[in-house]
């Protein structure tokens, strides 16, 4: 999860009523597959100067980019002058999943002289891959030679 704080700020005197706005959030690269999304009136009342929400995000064992969604608030108060700024903030979802890519098996085995081929294979042993992944790999000689 992650705490957003909205502030108020009086510029001539205090706050001596409630004032009310609305919180919002957008998708931009993150969807409601990755958080909660927020339609939310938020009132703050007379003095009260900063209200903290928390915002649900979803685990998931994906490897993914990070991806990102907008908070904007809008006012819902015709009865006083309320300036919103800034009124759009960007969340940051940083991905915290790890895969393990690794051989089917420990050793393969080939018949010498043989025209056969010898298929190897690797796979995802932990995780989810959720984008394209480069494995690398190359031979060294053991007791044989290439």
């Amino acid at each position: 999860n992650v705490t957003v704080c909205i502030n108020v700020t009086v510029i001539n005197g205090t706050l001596l009523r409630e004032v009310n706005v609305t919180l919002s959030s957008f998708d931009v690269s993150a969807t409601t597959e990755d958080y909660t999304a927020i339609a939310e009136n938020v009132t703050f009342p007379e003095n009260e100067t900063q209200i903290c929400l928390d915002v649900m995000l979803s685990d998931d064992d994906i490897l993914e980019e990070d991806e990102d969604f907008l908070l904007t608030l809008t006012t819902t108060d015709d009865n006083i002058n309320v300036t919103l700024s800034p009124n759009e903030t960007r969340v940051i979802i940083m991905n915290d999943d790890t895969v393990t890519i690794g051989f089917n098996q420990s050793s393969y085995n080939a018949t010498e002289g043989s025209d056969t081929s010898v298929e190897v294979c690797t796979s995802v042993l932990n995780g989810i891959l959720g984008r394209n992944v480069t494995v690398t790999f190359f031979t060294t000689d053991g007791t044989a030679t290439s």
